[in-house]
């Protein structure tokens, strides 16, 4: 707005030498107001070692937990046992009593059906807090939830997560069946030598 006045002024004295002359030196200013204000924000962003370009990183990580359990080969190990464990609960349950009440054996098929259970759902749970657990620490996230639980800001973790479980299976089956893992003295003959030596 002053540069409108200031060139009417001029302009309204009759002289178009000094209207030009002021609208030169408006501009002028202009640029060299915008120039100092991009150096003063290259200075800022240099002193800032150039955090500014940088996207925060996300402290808080998220997994689509249907989804693991629908793409990942654990999880789908995981249903086809629960799966196929249910079947047969249902089936003995069925053949093992006939009346409207439940008889002690109905309960105890039952019983054992969720302790199978829980023990398939123990099981698959290691094996993901395990792969979370090391995707945390490699992304420098303070907690991974459940997408449900979050509304936005978190870093998608999902597939590899579900890379990993599926890697998990791959290592495994690549053991020879005879390599499993035993505690020095669980064999007899490292139990004997054992007793020998003391």
């Amino acid at each position: 707005m002053d540069f409108f006045r200031g060139y009417a002024r001029e302009a309204d004295r009759g002289s178009a030498k000094a209207a030009a002359g002021f609208a030169k030196r408006a501009g002028l200013r202009l640029v060299m107001s915008v120039l100092i204000l991009v150096i003063l924000g290259a200075i800022g962003l240099l002193s800032s070692g150039g955090e500014l370009l940088e996207e925060p990183t996300p402290e808080v990580g998220q997994v689509d937990l249907e989804k693991i359990l629908e793409e990942s080969l654990p999880g789908q190990e995981y249903q086809a046992e629960l799966d196929e464990a249910g079947r047969e609960m249902k089936q003995q349950y069925d053949s093992a009593g006939g009346s409207l009440s439940e008889t002690p054996e109905q309960e105890e098929i039952y019983q054992r059906y969720l302790r199978q259970k829980e023990r398939l759902e123990n099981n698959f749970q290691a094996k993901l807090e395990s792969v979370l657990a090391e995707l945390a620490e490699e992304k420098g996230l303070k907690t991974v939830l459940t997408a449900e639980m979050v509304y936005s800001g978190a870093l998608d973790v999902t597939a590899e997560t579900v890379k990993r479980l599926d890697e998990l299976v791959e290592l495994s089956a690549l053991e020879p069946v005879g390599s499993a893992r035993q505690e020095p003295g669980s064999t007899k003959q490292e139990a004997e030598n054992s007793g020998q030596e003391n």
